[in-house]
């Protein structure tokens, strides 16, 4: 009889030499093994968690909009995903890690994206517990709070991802330990400066595909999304955008995984020419692989990213809508921060979040541990960061 694991194993003969492999995979804790690889493992646990659930519950970027046509955050995963794997294959990368990463990078994100966000790290800030990023938050919510025990490369690949970054290359840093992502996390929540995240970079190459793949994933949807809402017209993006990667989804999409291809390929030459069966111990070259877009390439995407922020995401009527979520996100964390330090026990903070996660993990058979060490501000901070917007809403006017 065939042994199913090892078949799998053997697959891995004709990945590129750098490819992060399944037996590399690193586990904070001891965990059983089955027919699926690590990797593949954890791209289960993330698509089969609750908070992954709550995706379906927020906009990705026009979140004014009650329009069933718009981009929520899952379809923005979906999106990165596709476009990551598709990436690996053709340069023979492992598609189970990119996955996981791609699947699991935005589930910190809070409801109203990143509008939210930035609201959320203000209240944060205020009550001492730091600077919040969806980055630190995703890890935080699928390894310390929903406790599935993801691996080291995983929980990597999701916290150095940085769709907002005007960099237009990747160099990945192998060799971390758990302890250098725990460090990171801190350093991610000391400061609000977007460099911090330009500055940590992931560990494999299938992080540093997804980093890249997070940009081609929202730009050119972000786009689309703004002409259903009569925002923009496509005849307003630039001439010298259009004319180099395109006007439309569909082609900036497909210029930006074709030029960034094309510029691993230009890059290693020799690496993507090995042979069958040779491996990355027989490899000359440093493993710090680099992955970017051409220069004239991203010249294209910073303007467009430019273009989008500028016509987008500071249109009057979204500027306005953020003006009205900020007061209520403060309304919320100081209610259900009085009913934490109060003890009320019937209230949502209680019903919704801590008696739900210790119900959770105990069906899971896992140790109940949650709310017992955190400060009472950093529950109600999960708390908030982890609702849909049609969630927050509701409480919102329940409480008035």
């Amino acid at each position: 009889m065939v042994d199913a694991r090892a078949l799998l194993e053997a697959r891995q003969i004709n990945w590129n030499p750098f490819a992060t492999k399944n037996e590399d995979a690193i586990r904070e804790f001891k965990s059983h093994t089955d027919i699926r690889p690590d990797y593949s493992r954890d791209g289960d646990k993330i698509l089969h968690s609750w908070s992954f659930t709550r995706y379906l519950g927020k906009t990705q970027a026009f979140f004014t909009s009650t329009f069933d046509m718009m981009s929520s955050r899952i379809i923005h995963v979906q999106i990165v995903s596709k476009v990551a794997r598709h990436i690996g294959r053709v340069l023979g990368f492992n598609q189970d890690l990119i996955e996981a990463i791609a699947l699991g990078h935005d589930i910190g994100h809070p409801p109203y994206g990143h509008a939210g966000e930035q609201i959320l790290s203000k209240i944060s800030l205020a009550r001492g517990i730091g600077y919040y990023w969806h980055n630190y938050q995703s890890i935080r919510w699928l390894h310390e709070i929903e406790a599935h025990n993801l691996t080291l490369q995983t929980l990597d690949g999701i916290l150095c991802h940085n769709g907002e970054s005007r960099s237009f290359e990747v160099t990945m840093a192998p060799r971390k330990t758990f302890d250098d992502i725990k460090e990171e996390s801190a350093t991610i929540q000391s400061t609000e400066s977007q460099d911090i995240l330009s500055n940590i970079r992931p560990m494999t190459p299938e992080g540093c595909i997804v980093r890249l793949c997070d940009i081609i994933g929202y730009i050119g949807r972000d786009i689309e999304d703004a002409i259903l809402m009569k925002v923009i017209r496509r005849e307003e993006i630039p001439d010298e955008i259009a004319s180099t990667i395109g006007s439309t989804n569909r082609q900036i999409v497909n210029s930006l995984v074709n030029d960034f291809i094309q510029m691993f390929i230009e890059d290693y030459p020799n690496l993507i020419a090995v042979g069958v069966g040779q491996s990355k111990d027989n490899w000359s070259k440093d493993d710090l692989l680099r992955f970017r877009f051409s220069p004239a390439i991203w010249q294209a995407v910073s303007k467009l990213m430019t273009f989008n922020y500028e016509r987008i995401y500071l249109h009057p009527k979204f500027v306005e809508q953020k003006a009205l979520i900020g007061p209520k996100m403060e309304v919320l964390y100081n209610h259900y921060l009085e009913d934490l330090k109060r003890q009320k026990q019937q209230s949502e903070i209680f019903t919704d979040h801590i008696r739900f996660t210790e119900e959770y993990l105990a069906s899971r058979n896992k140790p109940t541990r949650y709310g017992q060490t955190e400060p009472a501000e950093l529950i109600v901070r999960d708390y908030l960061a982890g609702m849909t917007e049609r969630y927050f809403e509701g409480l919102y006017q329940k409480i008035q």
